[in-house]
């Protein structure tokens, strides 16, 4: 993948990423409610755990983990001179550039589509005492929100 057209994917991105704090601020919220409450209640509510594993003082820590690949593209307007070889690639419906707009011949135009494949993941780990109740919660990961 080239620069512009990493470029192009880091705006895209970060046009959605304003909405990312206040969902991952309400995903940290709901998460740190569940302490205090039972173990066996997070897990009704959210499935099995991938791995539950002994604590030293005789309760449990549990794991839950999901992965999975997120196909996307990004696509960009590519706009070329062939008498200055010059090339611009440029979000859709942005403004092209000034020589794309004087009538010159030899600007061609086209759309790329570029194929984007992400690994995304979240682990949630719970920390429960003997009796089964919470004692804390954390998460790590890219697709908890």
């Amino acid at each position: 993948m080239n620069a512009s057209t990493l470029l192009v994917g880091l705006l895209l991105t970060t046009s959605v990423a304003c909405l990312a704090p206040k969902r991952k601020a309400d995903f940290e919220t709901n998460l740190n409610r569940w302490v205090g409450r039972p173990a066996a209640e997070f897990i009704q509510a959210n499935g099995d755990p991938s791995t539950t594993s002994a604590r030293p003082d005789g309760g449990k820590t549990y794991v839950f983990a999901a992965y999975r690949q997120k196909e996307d593209k990004i696509v960009y307007q590519e706009f070329r001179n062939t008498t200055t070889h010059e090339r611009v690639q440029q979000a859709p419906g942005a403004t092209p550039p000034e020589w794309a707009n004087n009538g010159t011949d030899g600007i061609l135009t086209r759309k790329v589509s570029v194929p984007l494949n992400s690994n995304l993941y979240c682990r949630v780990v719970l920390e429960a005492d003997a009796r089964g109740t919470i004692l804390s919660t954390k998460y790590e990961g890219n697709d908890c929100w």
